[in-house]
Order: structure tokens, then sequence, then C-alpha cells
């Protein structure tokens, strides 16, 4: 993954654990707090920001290797 240095990558692991728990990807990105918000009523879906109820510290730690990666690839 992109802007993922040894750091991340091992506090990623330590923090996740086994990957196996998860049954899909979108269970992991549940539990991370990366899935869009949704409020929806009959036929009408709304999607919003992200939840954020997941692990806060990993999710902090991609958000961090996302804005590293971005300012060593912009410009």
């Amino acid at each position: 993954m992109r802007g993922v240095g040894p750091i991340v990558a091992i506090t990623l692991a330590a923090e996740i654990g086994d990957l196996s728990r998860f049954e899909t990807p979108k269970q992991l990105m549940g539990w991370l707090g990366l899935v869009p918000s949704e409020a929806s009523s009959g036929t009408r879906t709304r999607r919003g920001a992200i939840t954020k109820t997941g692990n806060r510290e990993t999710r902090a730690m991609l958000v961090e290797a996302d804005i590293s990666h971005e300012s060593c690839t912009s410009g």
C-alpha cells in the first residue's frame, strides 16, 4: 500500500491482529470506521461522511499515511 512505511505497517498489523476474524473486507472497513454513514427511508438512500465509530488509532494512522503519501506525490 503506497504511503505505508514500516512503522505504519507494524502498527496496523498490531492493532488489527488476525485478519481472518473479518469475513469480508466490508467488516474490516466497519471495524476501522471507514464506511459511509447512511440515512435511508423507503426508496431514498443518502450516504454521508465516514462513520468514525471504529478503531480511532488505526484510522488516524491510515489518514496520516494518506496525507504523507499525498504530500510526497503532489507537486
